[in-house]
């Protein structure tokens, strides 16, 4: 459960952060993602290995070919012909690389009681 639940997590971060692919970038970086989804790959969990490609292919959506160095070199066949065929239907690069943290209201400040007066110091 911690494996997928970190997978989710990262589909939740790539879209507001990005993926950067060298030093200094801003985002996630691109190395450490990929190892970590990676090794998701491999998971005898169905799921896992779903939610893996899907991040996998968000990836894709933001850095291109610069992600496909990064997939492992032994990965079950079938798997990676359903992450080609899942990578060929997105445009690479397309996505923006981050769109900043979910933006927050502000809180209007606190209303005074009626009728109590507050010392100032």
């Amino acid at each position: 459960k911690p494996v997928l639940a970190r997978l989710n997590l990262i589909q939740q971060l790539l879209p507001q952060f990005g993926v950067h692919t060298g030093k200094g970038g801003q985002g996630l970086p691109l190395e450490g993602v990929m190892a970590y989804i990676g090794a998701a790959f491999g998971s005898a969990k169905e799921n896992v290995r779903s939610t893996a490609v899907k991040c996998a292919v968000m990836v894709y959506e933001r850095v291109g070919d610069a992600m496909r160095p990064q997939l492992p070199t032994e990965m079950n066949k079938a798997l990676r012909e359903q992450l080609e065929l899942e990578l060929e239907e997105v445009d690479p690069g397309s996505a923006p690389r981050a769109t900043g943290p979910p933006a927050t209201s502000a809180a209007p400040p606190p209303k005074k009681a009626p009728g109590k007066k507050v010392k100032e110091a």
